[in-house]
């Protein structure tokens, strides 16, 4: 289960274009896990909000995207696919 994972939340940076501002999670087998997956190439990518929180947390943190970042998002995906999440 999720709540029995390690929960981290990130929001991607302007180093995904389109898709900066916009907050997701992950779940990890555990902490050592996540700072083996965390690489700084990742991390240019993606910023931690939050980490070692439960499945609720997380959902309201992703709950927190601002609707502009969503819908740039949204029109990058539309316009640029290849380049979702580089």
């Amino acid at each position: 289960m999720a709540d029995e994972m390690y929960n981290v939340v990130f929001q991607y940076t302007r180093e995904t274009g389109g898709y900066e501002g916009v907050i997701t999670w992950t779940s990890f087998k555990d902490e050592n896990h996540f700072k083996e997956w965390y690489t700084p190439d990742i991390e240019k990518r993606q910023r931690v909000i939050a980490q070692g929180v439960t499945q609720d947390r997380a959902i309201e943190l992703v709950d927190q995207t601002p609707v502009a970042c969503d819908l740039a998002a949204c029109l990058q995906e539309a316009t640029n696919p290849k380049k979702q999440g580089k």
